[in-house]
């Protein structure tokens, strides 16, 4: 196998584990936010930490929402090759890698006006949890 696609097969591997490790679904995300709905805000804080921002809505209720975010550099490597012709050699070096992968999860959690979560939303390509099994 050559060296470019050792290191594609590599880095493919390498995503794949990162994104499929403990089953981690956008699905187990969804059922485990369900789990919030009726909960109060005092749980929902001592879990969750402080929001990083409250909305108050007209109807009287509250929306606190939370923000995660990451990002993940791809290994960068080189290769070099040196072609000889009639005594001259000329060397190519070709760089792979170093992309920046971005993960992100913005929760918001609605409140009504007896401070229990009555609706939770989410956005972000980092909205994952593993299911709980029963």
């Amino acid at each position: 196998m050559s060296t470019f696609k050792a290191a594609i097969f590599s880095t493919l591997l390498l995503l794949l584990s990162v994104t499929s490790s403990g089953c981690a679904t956008a699905h187990g995300y969804k059922l485990l936010m369900q789990t919030w709905v009726g909960d109060d805000a005092n749980n929902l804080i001592r879990k969750w930490g402080r929001p990083v921002d409250i909305v108050k809505l007209p109807n009287g209720n509250s929306i606190y929402v939370y923000s995660r975010s990451g990002s993940y550099t791809t290994p960068t490597y080189a290769t070099t090759t040196v072609n000889t012709y009639n005594n001259s050699a000329t060397a190519n070096t070709a760089v792979y890698g170093g992309q920046t992968l971005v993960f992100s999860c913005e929760t918001s959690f609605e409140l009504g006006p007896d401070n229990r979560v009555v609706n939770v939303t989410w956005r972000g390509n980092n909205c994952v949890a593993v299911p709980k099994k029963y």
